[in-house]
């Protein structure tokens, strides 16, 4: 249970890996260290192969990447947990790697 000034928010059926509100978002005061990203998450194997270019000129570390479209559907994503189901996530893979 998480109150807040209107009422509280319960877990119902929902995973623990989702929030209790699906409009809930994290802030992170000042920056994100490079070192403790530890993946992408994109829309389209269009936009993996873009991300993961750009971290190659850039010369960084190649990061595991997922692609997950329901993620960009606000109103899809917000059915989908509510209804206590989860997005669909499939793993990039660059050549015979997995990025």
């Amino acid at each position: 249970e998480v109150p807040s000034q209107a009422k509280y928010y319960t877990r119902d059926s929902k995973p623990a890996c989702v929030p209790t509100d699906d409009q809930a978002e994290v802030l992170i005061p000042h920056l994100v260290r490079r070192e403790t990203i530890i993946g992408l998450v994109v829309r389209s194997e269009e936009q993996a192969k873009r991300e993961l270019k750009r971290l190659e000129r850039r010369q960084l570390p190649t990061l595991k990447t997922l692609i997950a479209p329901d993620l960009f559907r606000a109103r899809t994503l917000s059915q989908m947990l509510r209804s206590g189901k989860l997005p669909e996530e499939t793993v990039y893979c660059l050549g015979d790697e997995y990025a």
